[in-house]
């Protein structure tokens, strides 16, 4: 079996596989002259862990995607159901939950998106807690359904096969940071709801 590795590394080392990846971009609605440019990655926030895929090929070690981490999504029915979150428990267990933000693989081989999100789960862990002293007891996941061709479809099968497990979907609607940023809902500053594209969401036990 041919090795991995995966190289810890900043948010720009990541981005020239963002920019295949088919999480959103920025569009025109709710843009301020703070957000980024009009067809750039919407990009991470809050706390947050990158890494960069290397593959050992016949011919060496080559550079195939990148995988990241960052801060659980505050609340989502299926997850919290999941986990066993609530009102009461939020503040205290959601720091606990790294949700699995970004992973492009520009490789296809049988298996090997599923051996790498496995190789990931185990160094994220001790990376997450030496980084930000907590230890996380819990992952996550939301992919978003999408026709990849006309017969194959994006249902999140990598993480079926890593005994992740599928918990349900979003609703579709979602809390816009656009031009408010994470202070979105304080101090007379408030959310905007917004329709989004709805995910499947994939969890796991730590």
């Amino acid at each position: 079996m041919k090795r991995l590795l995966l190289q810890f590394c900043s948010s720009k080392d990541i981005k020239v596989f963002e920019k295949n990846h088919y999480v959103r971009k920025m569009t025109t609605d709710g843009r301020t002259n703070k957000s980024k440019a009009v067809g750039d990655v919407r990009g991470h926030h809050g706390q947050q862990i990158h890494y960069l895929i290397w593959y050992e090929t016949d011919y060496g070690w080559k550079n195939v995607g990148a995988i990241s981490g960052g801060s659980a999504v505050y609340a989502t029915g299926v997850r919290d159901d999941f986990f066993h979150i609530t009102k009461e428990n939020r503040e205290k267990v959601i720091n606990g939950i790294i949700d699995n933000t970004l992973f492009r693989l520009e490789l296809h081989e049988w298996n090997l998106a599923s051996r790498i999100v496995s190789l990931w789960r185990n160094v994220v862990v001790k990376d997450w807690e030496s980084l930000y002293g907590v230890k996380p007891f819990a992952l996550e996941s939301f992919v978003e359904f999408a026709e990849i061709d006309a017969v194959t479809q994006r249902v999140g099968s990598l993480y079926l096969a890593d005994n992740w497990t599928r918990v349900g979907e979003t609703t579709g609607h979602a809390k816009n940071h656009v031009g408010i940023g994470l202070t979105g809902g304080l101090h007379g500053n408030p959310f905007t709801r917004q329709n989004v594209p709805k995910k499947i969401v994939f969890c796991k036990w730590i």
